[in-house]
């Protein structure tokens, strides 16, 4: 019983591997630390594959609807 809980907590330490990793990368620490805990050398692949998120500024962002530029015009300052 005690080699159970010892190889729990085993895992659950490996688990913080892949997801230090990923939360560096920009995804989710929680999601990758369950994944990592349950298949530990699967994740560890996966994470080492995985791109990059993109930063939230490399984006351009658009209205859902672009017509609504047309129809209510939004003046923007800009900034000297």
């Amino acid at each position: 019983m005690e080699i159970y809980i010892v190889s729990l907590i085993i895992a659950a330490g490996l688990g913080f591997i892949p997801a230090s990793i990923a939360k560096k990368k920009g995804y989710s620490f929680g999601l990758w630390w369950f994944y990592g805990w349950m298949l530990f050398i699967v994740a560890i692949i996966h994470v080492s594959l995985i791109p990059e998120t993109p930063s939230k500024l490399q984006f351009i962002l658009l209205p859902p609807f672009p017509i609504a530029l047309r129809l209510y015009p939004v003046k923007v300052p800009l900034m000297n």
